[in-house]
């Protein structure tokens, strides 16, 4: 019992700091009011269309942005986090508030929320990496292993009952309904961050594979692709992320569609089943955070959970009925939070703190880089082989590129101890 007590107490520590429970419990909110928005808005668009491949096109606009700016959002992330940040919620819940007048009135069509997805997108390049840089500077470096698993946590009660919520919003009223209850949460966020104080001044990490800051806008750019060319087997496991993110958005595409004109489900299945996923993730995160930090074969971990993953993403394919889709979420979601955690924290022992936005925002264009192909893939495999078959291709290939990764000497050096960045 005093071991498990311990245990616990280093998992939630980071809770001690009052401003750290503040953002988490703003965040939280909000994270669950964007799975209303995404719900939502795959709802709205299959109303429009009822096209795999214009539901794909639509999921790789949304990402476009977000990838082809985040290098610049990481710089200046590390700059100043909590006024980017500010801003970054200010703008998308006035643009979700306009998104749903819009509806409201008549005037919603595909171009239009092909626009405000695109905006959205350009305003989470600079969300994503000031909120990850703010996280870690609320407390102290020993607890930066919880603070992923608190952090995925976040995101995860949002999953188990933000899609769910959605699909109620929408059953029970209408559309602009979920759209402004992510507006709503959007104020939330803001008033959390507000309501901040100072944090500690980040400190570069002893030991860690970047070393002093870059002085020119261009350098700081280029930091995170220096620190992935000195860390050959972090570079290839996140490619093969890159590759099972790409694959994995074929899901987005093609199982909203197998839900409503094969399995012939509601919005609100449709929303119980995204929420099983976070059933998955969270079961997932409170086991990261309890034992993740003693695990030390990093790299059979990472794989072995994608080949996990893909075999999720094949039983979706064979579901004939949606509770088959509702465990296969759960997989799906486990797997994927597994690997989340394990890649972070090992990457945040490694990355001196005053460089974090600039590395992991390399690291995250790099991982979502083929997510506009893989929605594109999505509605393509769709229409040319069916929503099953699509299903099948891309969990296959996710099990076959999981295992030829592992393969890989440095990947497998991954496995081996190494001192910790901070």
């Amino acid at each position: 019992m005093p071991e498990i007590r311990t245990i616990l107490k280093q998992a939630l520590a980071p809770i001690r700091s009052r401003d750290f429970t503040v953002l988490w419990l703003g965040q939280t909110i909000s994270a669950c009011g964007d799975q209303c928005y995404d719900i939502a808005l795959i709802w709205l668009v299959t109303g429009l269309t009822g096209s795999s491949l214009l539901v794909g096109t639509l999921l790789a606009i949304n990402y476009l942005p977000t990838i082809l700016m985040l290098l610049i959002g990481g710089v200046w992330a590390d700059r100043s986090p909590r006024s980017i940040l500010l801003w970054s919620d200010l703008l998308r819940g006035l643009l979700v508030f306009l998104l749903a007048l819009a509806v409201t009135l008549g005037w919603v069509s595909l171009p239009l929320v092909i626009c405000a997805s695109f905006i959205f997108g350009l305003v989470m390049a600079f969300a994503g990496p000031s909120l990850l840089v703010l996280w870690n500077m609320l407390v102290a470096p020993e607890d930066y292993y919880a603070v992923t698993s608190l952090r995925q946590l976040s995101q995860q009660l949002a999953l188990l009952f933000g899609p769910a919520l959605g699909g109620f919003l929408i059953a029970r009223w209408s559309v602009p309904v979920a759209l402004l209850f992510d507006a709503a949460t959007f104020v939330i966020a803001v008033c959390s961050t507000l309501l901040l104080r100072a944090q500690r001044k980040p400190q570069p990490s002893r030991g860690g594979a970047v070393s002093s800051s870059p002085r020119t806008f261009f350098a700081e750019l280029t930091t995170g692709l220096r620190f992935l060319w000195r860390e050959k087997g972090i570079l290839i496991v996140v490619l093969l992320i890159a590759l099972t993110n790409a694959l994995n958005n074929v899901t987005g595409v093609l199982v909203p569609l197998l839900v409503r004109y094969v399995l012939h489900a509601s919005a609100a299945q449709y929303g119980l089943m995204a929420a099983c996923a976070g059933i998955g993730t969270a079961v997932g995160t409170v086991a990261m955070s309890l034992v993740g930090k003693h695990l030390r074969s990093i790299a059979t971990v990472i794989c072995g959970w994608l080949v996990i993953m893909g075999g999720a993403i094949t039983l979706m394919g064979t579901a004939t009925t949606v509770w088959l889709l509702y465990i296969a979420q759960m997989l799906l979601g486990l797997a994927f939070i597994v690997v989340e955690i394990v890649a972070t924290a090992h990457c945040l022992q490694m990355i001196p703190e005053d460089q974090r936005g600039k590395v992991f925002s390399t690291i995250v264009a790099i991982a979502m880089g083929l997510n506009p192909l893989g929605s594109l893939l999505g509605g393509g495999l769709g229409n040319l082989v069916g929503l099953r078959a699509g299903l099948w291709a891309s969990g296959g290939t996710i099990v076959l590129l999981s295992v030829l990764a592992f393969l890989f000497p440095p990947v497998r050096a991954l496995n081996r101890p190494r001192d910790a960045g901070y």
